[in-house]
């Protein structure tokens, strides 16, 4: 701790002095007011002593906090700026769901970006999902691409180029992708149906 710090506190005799004279008493340092006892005035001197120490070990407890936290959640991996905050503020709704091995991140439309991991179950609001497996659950909106489709049900959105195994189709655009097995609702043209070439007439 630096010299210009350690004048911002009482020394320790200074501590120990005044706890002597009165356990419990006050002490006005630097126009700041302390409660002291002498059990007390030790510990403080020996803290402030140690105190880079401990604020290096404090961040590296919260890191380590984070990191679990993350974890217990499915989530591997933050990216593009995103936070635990920011995921608890803006998209909860991820904590609520049944994921693992998950990496998010943020595009520069402050939506959530799925980039990997699987998606065990729960409710999909919106945001991209890029690669990745959705076991199921259920679809809200946004765009799935490049991912593959277990099972689920599908409310609204853009499906590109991903493999559809399974699940109720409702209402969407296809775009590409293969389409193996599932109910398909939407009365726009199912992803199998055969297009005629207009380049044959």
């Amino acid at each position: 701790m630096s010299e210009e710090n350690n004048a911002l506190y009482p020394t320790e005799e200074e501590c120990m002095k005044e706890s002597r004279s009165t356990t419990g008493s006050k002490y006005d340092h630097s126009g700041n007011i302390w409660i002291w006892s002498e059990a007390l005035a030790r510990e403080f001197h020996r803290l402030m002593k140690n105190r880079d120490t401990l604020i290096e070990a404090l961040k590296q407890f919260r890191s380590v906090s984070k990191a679990l936290l993350l974890e217990d959640f499915g989530i591997k991996e933050l990216k593009d700026g995103l936070t635990i905050e920011r995921i608890v503020a803006d998209f909860p709704w991820i904590l609520a769901a049944d994921i693992s091995g998950a990496t998010l991140g943020v595009d520069i439309d402050n939506m959530l970006i799925w980039y990997s991991g699987i998606w065990h179950s729960g409710t999909w609001k919106n945001g991209r999902f890029l690669k990745g497996t959705w076991e199921g659950g259920i679809w809200i909106r946004g765009v799935f691409e490049n991912g593959t489709w277990e099972d689920g049900v599908w409310m609204f959105g853009l499906f590109l180029y991903g493999t559809w195994k399974n699940g109720t189709w409702k209402d969407g655009d296809w775009n590409n992708g293969d389409w193996i097995s599932g109910q398909w609702l939407s009365r726009a043209p199912h992803p199998n149906d055969k297009k005629i070439d207009d380049s044959f007439f």
